[in-house]
């Protein structure tokens, strides 16, 4: 992605080489399974292919970074944020059909290890939870603190949650091993 004179983003080749006209007012931050979040200079929001032509539409609420709005595809799915007031997210498919209901949430991640992060506003300030590629609750936003679900070598298929001053580590089961229980038993 790049911005040109005028304030019109577009997409590049690897060989630095234009796809198209620089057409967009706003793309997101890379292509995940060939697909990135725009939206044009007619207000017309959804997704790209790379070689530049919109794969479908889908009414993203506008934000100066589109990719916030639209997050990056994971395994087919991507969730999007629809409505600002009250404050509406949904899951999507590779083809911009909506395979989730409302989801009343503040904010959303993209999906990772086939989990998004999402927070709710309360009287007392944020809680944390986590939705799978459906809508369904994997954990309901109750937590303090969350990070994203981790693949690699450290904490693989696990994501460290705190609630209540206690800590832990969240499976993709929903199963919480608590840290004072895993050291109060060595």
């Amino acid at each position: 992605m790049v911005t040109v004179e005028n304030w019109r983003d577009g997409i590049i080749s690897q060989e630095g080489e234009y796809v198209g006209e620089p057409n967009f007012l706003n793309l997101g931050f890379r292509f995940s399974e060939g697909l990135l979040s725009a939206r044009t200079h007619d207000g017309t929001t959804g997704y790209v292919q790379k070689n530049g032509m919109l794969a479908f539409e889908v009414p993203l609420v506008m934000t100066d970074n589109i990719g916030m709005s639209g997050t990056d595809f994971e395994n087919g799915y991507a969730i999007v944020h629809l409505s600002d007031n009250p404050s509406v997210w949904r899951v999507i498919n590779h083809k911009g059909e909506f395979v989730s209901g409302e989801l009343k949430v503040l904010s959303a991640s993209g999906f990772q290890e086939g989990f998004s992060r999402v927070i709710v506003r309360e009287e007392n300030g944020y809680r944390y939870g986590y939705l799978d590629t459906s809508g369904n609750y994997l954990y309901p936003p109750i937590l303090d603190e969350i990070s994203p679900f981790m693949s690699g070598n450290f904490i693989n298929g696990f994501a460290i949650i705190s609630l209540n001053g206690r800590d832990g580590l969240l499976d993709t089961n929903g199963i919480i091993f608590w840290s004072d229980e895993i050291m109060g038993s060595r």
